[in-house]
This record gives structure tokens, C-alpha cells and sequence, in this order.
């Protein structure tokens, strides 16, 4: 029997593949003729925490985890919005903090386990207007199997 094995990056890219075609699907819904010119476009809100942004200088462990796009590194939830937005023809709308979260891996995962046990939120920079959209797509990250 053979083993097929995938790295992080072609896993990822399987993943983002996968949901596109259909966890999503549904969400992209026909309009008629008529009433596409009524549509309001796509939102897609999301939030990503890229640890790195310099694709020549990564550890190990940030090759293995890091997608590079045009020789830049996004986060996974970004890397996955984007296709989302070419599918849909909707905006995108990056959900930064007021204060910026860190870089440094570990001084990233102690605040993160600081806020995940206080259910603390942090303030969010700037809002969009979400009534100018009649379709969604919140992406976050999945920390410690939880939604933001």
C-alpha cells in the first residue's frame, strides 16, 4: 500500500481548496438577471496573524507553516480569503487591533493564553461597514480549537 504524504503548505492548499469548492458553495448564491444588479457585493472579514513577514529569513518551523504569495508571507487566514474573494468578486476587510499583537512566537502564545482565559477581545482598529453587504465570510484562526 502506498503513503501519499503532503506538506503543511499542500495540506493548507488542499484545505483551501476544499472549502471553496464546498463548505462555501452555498454561500454564493444565483441571483437572476434582474435582480443581480440589486446584489450587494460579498464581505469577507477576517482576522490573521502571519508570524513572520519576510519569506527569506524564516525559521524551520515558519517554512513548514508559511505560505509565500507573490514573495510575500500571509497569514493562513488571509491565504485562504483571498481565493474566496476571487470566487465571489466580494471585498475584503482585515480585521487589525488597535495594539498590534506580536511577532515573537512565544510572546505571541502567552498573550493569546492570557486573552483566551480571560475571554478578553481586543479593541479592534477600525469597523466596516457591513451593511453594504448582504453576504459574509468571517475567517479567524483556530486557537486553542475556539472561535474568537
Amino acid at each position: 500500500m502506498k503513503h501519499l504524504t503532503f506538506s503543511r503548505r499542500r495540506l493548507l492548499r488542499l484545505t483551501c481548496a476544499a472549502a471553496l469548492t464546498g463548505i462555501f458553495a452555498p454561500a454564493v448564491r444565483y441571483l437572476p438577471p434582474a435582480r443581480a444588479a440589486e446584489a450587494k457585493k460579498p464581505l469577507i472579514v477576517y482576522f490573521s496573524m502571519p508570524e513572520t513577514d519576510n519569506p527569506l529569513h524564516m525559521t524551520r518551523d515558519e517554512e513548514n507553516s508559511t505560505v509565500v504569495v507573490d514573495g510575500k508571507a500571509p497569514g493562513n487566514t488571509q491565504y485562504v480569503a483571498m481565493p474566496i474573494r476571487q470566487k465571489t468578486g466580494g471585498s475584503l476587510f482585515r480585521l487589525e487591533p488597535v495594539t498590534p499583537y506580536p511577532r515573537e512566537h512565544r510572546a505571541l502564545v502567552s498573550l493569546a493564553e492570557k486573552e483566551q482565559a480571560g475571554d478578553i477581545r481586543p479593541e479592534i482598529a477600525a469597523a466596516s461597514d457591513l451593511t453594504a453587504s448582504d453576504t459574509l465570510f468571517p475567517g479567524y484562526p483556530n486557537w486553542w480549537a475556539d472561535c474568537p
